[in-house]
């Protein structure tokens, strides 16, 4: 599991063990999980993402692949997400290992006229950089030949996993445009555990 630390890594640490996995939670900051409440239940691994030996390494063993990564400052444009996912799935291709469920953004779904979200003309301006590295990362995905899954929430406020939400495959379904991490967490660990929507980018959303 790769951004193990972040606000939805966190929670999928929780909502993988509670499935019965074994976790490897990869982050580059050392001890950055040691208050998790699991902590001992989980195996904490340090990697920078974007170093291919280090990531290779960190995917010893495992079976599948759950991506959690997110920035801090969306203020300005940068690659970050794109560009470890192209090492994450470059180190999947080296190891053999097949499945990837990742979170994604809700502005990397296709819009009404076909076109990614994060294209359209009322998309806001405050979410353009982190929607469009969201949309690049995703065309890494497409682009391989891995069992990938996009899981692309809108707005997710924290809180507690709730059960309430759906899935739609390529576009963010009706609701309130508004989803927990709890609730996302839980939506990409049962679609690594049934193998729902491989090769799909998925919305989430809260149903109204």
């Amino acid at each position: 599991m790769f951004g193990a630390s972040g606000r939805v890594g966190r929670k999928l640490i929780e909502e993988a063990l509670a499935a019965g996995h074994h976790v490897r939670a990869v982050d580059r900051g050392a001890g950055a999980l040691a208050d998790h409440p699991e902590h001992g239940r989980f195996e904490s691994w340090w990697a920078d993402v974007l170093d291919p030996a280090m990531v290779r390494e960190a995917m010893v063993g495992q079976d599948a692949v759950l991506g959690a990564l997110g920035v801090r400052d969306i203020s300005r444009p940068f690659t970050f997400l794109s560009d470890a996912m192209r090492v994450i799935v470059g180190a999947m291709e080296r190891q053999g290992i097949r499945r990837i469920v990742a979170v994604g953004n809700s502005g990397a779904l296709d819009g009404p006229d076909g076109r990614p979200v994060v294209e359209q003309r009322d998309f806001p301006a405050d979410y353009v950089h982190v929607a469009t590295d969201h949309l690049r990362a995703l065309r890494v995905l497409e682009a391989s030949d891995r069992d990938w899954t996009y899981v692309c929430p809108p707005m997710m406020p924290s809180g507690e996993a709730t059960g309430r939400y759906v899935l739609e495959p390529d576009r963010l379904p009706a609701g309130e445009d508004r989803i927990t991490v709890g609730d996302v967490a839980r939506a990409l660990v049962s679609c690594l555990n049934d193998g729902r929507f491989v090769g799909s980018k998925v919305g989430i959303n809260t149903p109204s």
